[in-house]
Parts: C-alpha cells; sequence; structure tokens
C-alpha cells in the first residue's frame, strides 16, 4: 500500500511539473516531453532553412531582401509600454552582425505564431499583397535546435483549396 502510495504521489508530482512547465509537445516533435516553455523554446538565434509555399520556394524572396542573414527571436516586450503586443525580433546579416531589421513575433491563437518585419511594410506585389513582411503557421515542431510551422492557403489558388504554406528554422547558434 505505501508503495502505491509514493507511485501515485510521484506521478501526480510529474504531471503538475509537466502542466507548471508547459511543456507543449507539437504534431511532429521528435522528444516525448520538453522541460523548457514554448517561449523558450522559440527565444534565440534561428535561421530561415525553408519556405515553400506549394511548390514554389521562397527562400530566395527572404535572401533578396536580407542577403545571408539570421533572426534572435527574444523574449523583450515589441511595446515595453504596452501589454499583449508579442515580442521583439531582429534580423542581421551573418557577415557582418549588422542589424538589417527588426520586427515582432507573437502568438495570434494556441500554436499558431506569426513573424511580422516592420522594415517590409511598405512593400507591396500582386502576387503577395499582404504577406510580404510576416510569416505565420501553426506550430507543428518546436525543439530546442529546430522550429516549424505550417500553414493552408485558400486564397492563393481558388483551383486548389489546400496550398500548403512550410516554414522551418533551425537554431544558428547558441547565445
Amino acid at each position: 500500500m505505501k508503495n502505491k502510495f509514493h507511485f501515485l504521489l510521484a506521478f501526480t508530482g510529474i504531471i503538475i511539473l509537466c502542466m507548471n512547465l508547459q511543456c507543449k509537445k507539437f504534431e511532429e516533435d521528435d522528444e516525448w516531453i520538453h522541460f523548457s516553455t514554448v517561449k523558450k523554446r522559440i527565444e534565440g538565434l534561428k535561421e530561415l532553412t525553408m519556405h515553400q509555399l506549394g511548390p514554389t520556394d521562397l527562400l530566395p524572396y527572404w535572401h533578396s531582401r536580407f542577403g545571408n542573414f539570421y533572426m534572435n527571436l527574444t523574449l523583450d516586450s515589441y511595446h515595453p509600454y504596452k501589454k499583449g503586443y508579442g515580442y521583439q525580433v531582429k534580423v542581421y546579416d551573418k557577415a557582418s552582425d549588422n542589424l538589417i531589421c527588426e520586427g515582432q513575433w507573437g502568438f495570434s491563437g494556441k500554436g499558431n505564431i506569426f513573424i511580422h518585419f516592420d522594415c517590409l511594410d511598405t512593400i507591396t506585389s500582386l502576387a503577395f499583397p499582404d504577406r510580404l513582411n510576416e510569416i505565420a503557421g501553426t506550430i507543428v515542431k518546436l525543439s530546442n535546435t529546430e522550429m516549424w510551422f505550417k500553414n493552408y492557403s485558400q486564397w492563393l489558388d481558388s483551383l486548389n483549396t489546400n496550398v500548403t504554406w512550410e516554414v522551418r528554422f533551425k537554431e544558428y547558434k547558441k547565445q
């Protein structure tokens, strides 16, 4: 009886610990459990390794805007004087570490994330009228070294209602 009580106590403690740590597992995560919060796993220096819209590779677009770059996703408030406006993201040149662009990242619902680049707000295009300044989607994989999200766009192709938008980041270097 005493062993069962200790087992239940330990099991309950682990469950409470996981709930307090917010160790959320996503659809394509390799790890069974995470001991850091979603925000802590997102935070850090990231490199965009894939941005696919259906069969179209969008990495050349990002490289035409920023060159060879990496991002620093911080937990610093985007608007320090207001609550609920997301966190800061800064884009740097890999060769010189010079700041290229700033913006914000945050959550737009359960499991949905966006990264918005302020320096691209004025750029428009017939192909992507309101998508050039932002990367968004539902998180499907999140570890300390990788972040993937996926989205489905219907307005881009009226004949195919499931155009997949895939984005992948990997850790650029540890801070």
